[in-house]
């Protein structure tokens, strides 16, 4: 019998948070899309919806592209999201 991996998908909310986690230090699209394990599209996509809610802003824009910075909107959210995960974490272990 073969052995099959289960792969968890993950929430559109821990995708953001993973790139607002990577973007703390200021990073450029592509370190984000490796980190976050994201296609070049859909970084793109999520990086022009956090900026136009604020979470995530352009600081640099040279000829190697822009460098993407977690503003402190969205390190309130990861604050509140790391929160949450830990409450239910907690849940689901006494459960």
């Amino acid at each position: 019998m073969k052995s099959r991996r289960r792969w968890r998908n993950r929430s559109r909310t821990d995708i953001i948070a993973d790139i607002l986690l990577t973007a703390q230090s200021g990073e450029g699209k592509t370190h984000i899309m490796y980190k976050a394990n994201l296609s070049h599209r859909v970084t793109g996509d999520y990086l022009a919806h956090l900026t136009r809610t604020g979470l995530i802003e352009v600081r640099a824009e040279s000829e190697r592209g822009a460098t993407y910075m977690t503003t402190r909107k969205g390190a309130r959210f990861l604050s509140s999201f790391r929160a949450m995960k830990n409450l239910l974490d907690e849940k689901l272990i006494v459960a």
